[in-house]
């Protein structure tokens, strides 16, 4: 019967590879890798952006309930207490330094109606990188207000504004902050902006260099810089912009 032939470096045959099958085999995994690593990373990009959709959609739903049991009416995106705090539309919060300020999202107008703070928080804002500085006592909020819709202490009427499908409530929102300490014009810093208005850039491009928003009529949408005023505001790779006025001021 005759013997096997043996594999050089394999004595009675072993099976197993030469070193110039191995570097092959290596080389063809690094290629497989740098051709699917760019799809799992946009895959995940896009479960992020389909995550931060869905909470828009809740603070919608949680919008139109208080209209519901407060005539109509937008709430206030902020109230002074007269007890050194101010309640927001996201929380109730003091004075003090930047990054430790008090924060209680359960005092925000519309706590009642969400499902818990964590729907306020934008899955791909870069919490915890070093250009980014809190407002508060951790995270509070990622998201902005339509300023216009509740200017200062008032608020207007949903049943007033004839174009609700054309009319942001709320979108990605940051501000880029030059001029609070920890952050200068040498260091600017990226910080969570809870409104978002005309003549201020902080609608947050934070998606792929889009920014999810949702309308008065409750649809959902991601907006490019073609919605936006240019020059766009860039801090490591995050772009902020002022949004068109026909997007903020109601119709």
């Amino acid at each position: 019967m005759d013997r096997p032939l043996s594999r050089p470096g394999f004595p009675g045959g072993s099976p197993g590879f030469t070193l110039m099958e191995l570097l092959v085999s290596i080389a063809l995994i690094a290629v497989l890798a740098s051709l699917l690593l760019p799809a799992i990373r946009r895959v995940h990009l896009d479960a992020r952006r389909a995550n931060c959709s869905n909470q828009l959609r809740q603070m919608g739903i949680a919008s139109q309930l208080y209209r519901e049991d407060f005539g109509d009416r937008f709430f206030p995106y902020y109230q002074t207490t007269g007890q050194g705090t101010r309640r927001y539309w996201f929380g109730l919060a003091g004075d003090g330094p930047e990054g430790q300020r008090f924060y209680d999202a359960s005092g925000g107008f519309l706590h009642p109606y969400l499902g818990g703070p964590r729907i306020q928080l934008c899955p791909s804002f870069p919490y915890g990188r070093p250009f980014v500085k809190l407002k508060f006592e951790g995270a509070s909020h990622g998201y902005g207000y339509n300023i216009h819709l509740a200017p200062r202490q008032e608020s207007r009427p949903a049943w007033s504004i004839r174009k609700p499908s054309s009319i942001l409530l709320f979108g990605d929102a940051a501000q880029l902050n030059d001029f609070q300490f920890p952050a200068s014009r040498t260091n600017p810093l990226l910080e969570e902006f809870y409104l978002i208005g005309s003549g201020q850039r902080t609608l947050h491009f934070r998606h792929h260099h889009t920014a999810s928003v949702i309308f008065l009529d409750g649809h959902t949408a991601s907006l490019d810089l073609k919605s936006a005023f240019a020059p766009a505001d860039r801090i490591h790779g995050h772009l902020l912009a002022e949004p068109l006025p026909s997007l903020l001021l109601p119709h």
